[in-house]
């Protein structure tokens, strides 16, 4: 049995995309978006972890292009295939301390979960293939259909975000398809209407998790139908997030030692998400609170410094989501 993760993270330190216009002028995007060889410097920690282990049968990492609301990012497109065996654990942890020391908001590590698998922490995503490589700039219209689409099942959220899966031996403006996961960790820093929501009762997070799958599912209906796309999918995914609120307690329980391994007849298989105890409504509340303190002790120190000239002098990324070429 084999095991399929993938990696959500990146090292561009500011906004991009239109989100680069301040004042009517434009950043130069040289001073935003980080050079392939910079991505792969960055990326480098990880791969050698994956390339010292026997049970990864092979991975790949190549740049990748991320746009989250009016942000965009140059991402690292990590994938991996491991045998059941492999231990996942100092792998994620790396990839967290990465983005900490690269003053990113968020990151995440997934893995794909496989036909009848289940566990308690669970997301819902797709991926898109197309037919052939396309230009980043010739899907336009399309995308805005996918970002556009609403369900008539259920409430919905709009797709906020997505990733670029690279084209073979082509510039990271060619793709080969897009993929998206719902990270409601992630997308409750400016949705504030989903915040509520998941603040709720013990369903609400549940029912907001189910209601986006088939949201995701009637979207993947629709985008097979076009001529250019090869293959849309849903499928879901075990996935651990971290925020700039909790990194250090996540890289610390991914290093503990003397966590179990699951039994063998677990769903998960596997000592990921669940080595931490997370579950989708225990995570995801927890996040919110932690959120809204981390505002709250903002506020407070704004109150404090009113009238105090301070300059920002790196706005970070809204996002610091993903990169990844998967097989579903």
């Amino acid at each position: 049995m084999l095991d399929t993760y993938f990696v959500g993270t990146t090292c561009q330190r500011e906004v991009g995309g239109l989100a680069r216009l301040r004042d009517g002028v434009a950043k130069p995007a040289c001073d935003v978006y980080p050079r392939v060889n910079r991505v792969m410097e960055f990326a480098e920690p990880l791969v050698s972890l994956l390339r010292q282990s026997e049970h990864v049968i092979m991975y790949t990492c190549v740049p990748v292009l991320g746009t989250y609301g009016c942000s965009r990012e140059v991402s690292v497109g990590l994938e991996l295939i491991a045998e059941r065996e492999y231990d996942i654990r100092p792998f994620a942890a790396e990839v967290f301390k990465q983005a900490h020391i690269n003053e990113q908001m968020d990151a995440f590590v997934a893995r794909e979960l496989g036909p009848g698998e289940w566990t308690d922490n669970t997301r819902p995503g797709m991926k898109v293939l197309f037919e052939e490589p396309r230009r980043i700039s010739s899907l336009s219209s399309f995308i805005d259909y996918i970002m556009s689409f609403k369900s008539t099942l259920g409430e919905s959220w709009p797709i906020d975000g997505y990733t670029t899966i690279a084209a073979p031996d082509r510039t990271v403006g060619w793709v080969a398809g897009l993929r998206y996961t719902f990270l409601p960790e992630i997308s409750i820093r400016w949705d504030m209407a989903l915040r509520e929501l998941l603040l709720g009762d013990d369903h609400a997070t549940e029912i907001a998790l189910l209601d986006q799958a088939t949201m995701i599912g009637l979207l993947c209906r629709e985008l097979e139908k076009l001529s250019f796309v090869e293959s849309a999918k849903s499928n879901w995914y075990d996935v651990i997030v971290g925020g700039e609120e909790d990194f250090g307690d996540i890289i610390e329980r991914l290093s503990e030692e003397d966590i179990p391994l699951l039994e063998q007849g677990s769903m998960s298989h596997k000592p990921f998400s669940e080595c931490l105890g997370i579950t989708n409504d225990k995570v995801i509340k927890d996040r919110v609170r932690a959120m809204r303190e981390k505002e709250e002790a903002e506020r407070t120190h704004d109150g404090a410094m009113r009238g105090v000239s301070r300059v920002r002098s790196r706005p970070r990324t809204e996002w610091s989501l993903p990169g990844p070429i998967i097989s579903m």
